[in-house]
């Protein structure tokens, strides 16, 4: 049984209810002990409007027991309820029943992830299961937004997350405030050496090291640490404490070693960390943000480069400070100070552009205000539904919009307003996608209701649709006009009640046939000799749409039109 299916189900079924502008959704696979960027968001959004109310989703709540099954009940009502009626929903891992689910085109999907930076490879960037890929690639198809630190590692995202790159924002990562905010550093520690009395008069060091994706190897991980060489050689000045990898299981600290794995603040306890010691975890490009020495204790770097992970950037040379593989090389590293803060501080700039307490605040004023404040669009494509019709160059519109769904990965199923429609973004900017389904004559119908639902004004909609007295392979943009003789646009004007719409006209050159019936000719497969012109101007129409997506309708215009001397140069060309 896929239970990814099964949850999404439950929400599906929730989804006739309507959106609550004042809903908030977190879904926490990864537990956070209430901190990282899902509470950051929460706190901020909370500042901006009280009003907001929020619910949680957490792993445990997935847990199949007779002990949780109250859990599970509330799971698969309460809680399906509240996410299908959710405004906003912010991840901070992958969560795969998103990628069965149906969810509504006021829904916000912004995905957080936990980690930040781009240290190791993770998501597509290493899973080689073929089922997960493609549950994680429909799941991506339903977020929003995914967040990362820097432009220098948008690309990673994009291909961790199976998504184009526009979908990624670097506009900061929410979990990096907690580090330029003022903890009452002297009280924190005094409260930890209250509990660990080792610590007093000693710099902790943090070993952190990260899962090996091999259940033996795992459990296999400390032994590869000599605590008693730790402890008798450095032991005077230094207290050592491990902080074990959630996904880590079955390897246990030795007694007399301080255990943080369970320290629900991890953000806290890099604060009072003098030294870190990590391998390949993330966790370094956190703790980078402080600026105090990094140590990484690779002991398996040979195996985990070639048989595990492996990384995005060059490891050793990119390193936030000396690499070692042995534990006299990293009790040394210690005892000689061999740090350098210099690749600390060039390590954090690799992986984060802001260094602030605002990445939340930036992330909020994205969300509540910018967008707030733009009208989502529409993009219509006009054809004829079912396969009689698919390929036929009246279904010209149908190809375009195919072709734009694809490039912004949008998914266009949901049927809705007698069409196919799907919403997504373009630019940072919100479209809904229509091809509607009244077949051509009728298709006013399906943009009338779509547009009253959405209260999306006439100049707020393009319209892309075939052309007869256009070559081939030219497009004709404008903002406004009448029908031309064409069916499915006397049907937009007359149920839109005006002319003031956008639209882009796709040439298929039906008057270099005057021997053909009109109709026979539209409803006619396109020819061989015409394909690549006709592609070159569906491409043409997915970038002028994607500039009237982001207000740029004249750039389009000026780019893509074709005017007299465009369509004069056509004609010499095929003369």
């Amino acid at each position: 049984m896929n239970t990814n299916r099964v949850f999404a189900g439950f929400m599906n079924f929730f989804r006739r209810w309507k959106v609550k502008k004042n809903r908030v959704t977190l879904i926490e696979k990864l537990p956070t002990g209430g901190t990282g960027g899902l509470y950051e968001m929460v706190r901020e959004c909370r500042r901006r409007d009280p009003g907001l109310k929020f619910h949680v989703i957490t792993h445990r709540d997935y847990r199949v027991s007779l002990s949780n099954l109250p859990g599970l009940i509330r799971l698969f009502t309460v809680k399906a309820y509240m996410l299908a009626t959710s405004s906003y929903i912010f991840l901070n891992d992958n969560f795969l029943p998103m990628a069965y689910m149906d969810l509504d085109p006021e829904t916000t999907v912004v995905q957080l992830w936990h980690g930040i930076g781009s240290f190791k490879k993770f998501g597509a960037s290493s899973e080689t299961d073929e089922k997960v890929l493609r549950e994680l690639r429909e799941a991506s198809r339903r977020v929003t937004y995914i967040l990362a630190g820097s432009v220098n590692i948008r690309g990673h995202y994009a291909q961790a997350f199976m998504v184009p790159e526009h979908k990624v924002l670097t506009i900061g990562c929410p979990q990096v405030d907690y580090y330029f905010r003022d903890h009452s550093p002297e009280k924190t520690r005094r409260e930890l050496e209250d509990r660990y009395p080792s610590l007093r008069g000693k710099k902790l060091v943090l070993y952190a090291p990260t899962f090996r994706d091999d259940p033996e190897r795992d459990r296999d991980l400390l032994s590869h640490f000599d605590f008693e060489a730790f402890s008798r050689r450095l032991g005077e000045k230094y207290c050592l404490g491990v902080r074990l990898h959630p996904q880590i299981r079955g390897s246990r600290v030795p007694d007399g070693v301080i255990d943080f794995t369970e320290y629900k603040n991890v953000r806290q306890l890099l604060c009072m960390t003098d030294i870190l010691i990590a391998d390949y975890s993330s966790i370094a490009v956190e703790y980078s943000l402080l600026e105090r020495p990094i140590i990484l204790y690779a002991y398996d770097k040979k195996w985990y480069l070639n048989k595990d992970r492996g990384f995005y950037f060059d490891y050793d040379s990119t390193a936030p400070g000396p690499v070692v593989e042995t534990m006299d090389e990293l009790i040394d590293c210690i005892m000689n100070r061999k740090w350098d803060l210099d690749k600390v501080r060039a390590f954090a700039h690799l992986h984060n552009d802001y260094f602030d307490a605002e990445n939340a605040s930036r992330v909020a004023e994205f969300l509540f205000e910018t967008r707030r404040k733009a009208k989502m669009k529409m993009i219509v494509g006009l054809g004829n539904p079912t396969d009689k019709y698919k390929g036929t160059r009246h279904n010209i519109g149908f190809m375009a919009l195919d072709r734009l769904a694809d490039a912004y990965g949008i998914t266009v199923r949901d049927h809705k307003f007698k069409a196919l429609t799907g919403s997504g973004f373009i630019g940072g900017h919100k479209v809904l996608l229509v091809k509607p389904l009244t077949f051509m004559n009728l298709s006013g119908e399906s943009v009338r209701q779509a547009a009253d639902y959405y209260h999306i004004d006439p100049e707020d909609i393009l319209v892309i649709y075939d052309d007869i007295s256009l070559e081939p392979g030219l497009l004709r943009i404008r903002k406004k006009g009448s029908a031309g003789g064409h069916n499915g646009m006397k049907s937009l004007i007359r149920h839109l009640g005006c002319d003031t719409f956008p639209r882009i006209r796709v040439g298929i050159g039906g008057e270099r046939h005057p021997d053909m019936d009109l109709a026979d000719y539209v409803l006619g497969r396109i020819d061989e000799k015409d394909r690549e012109d006709i592609d070159r101007a569906l491409e043409n129409a997915v970038e002028a749409s994607a500039l009237f997506a982001e207000d740029e309708l004249d750039t389009a215009m000026n780019r893509y039109s074709a005017g007299k001397k465009k369509r004069k140069q056509k004609d010499e060309e095929t003369v």
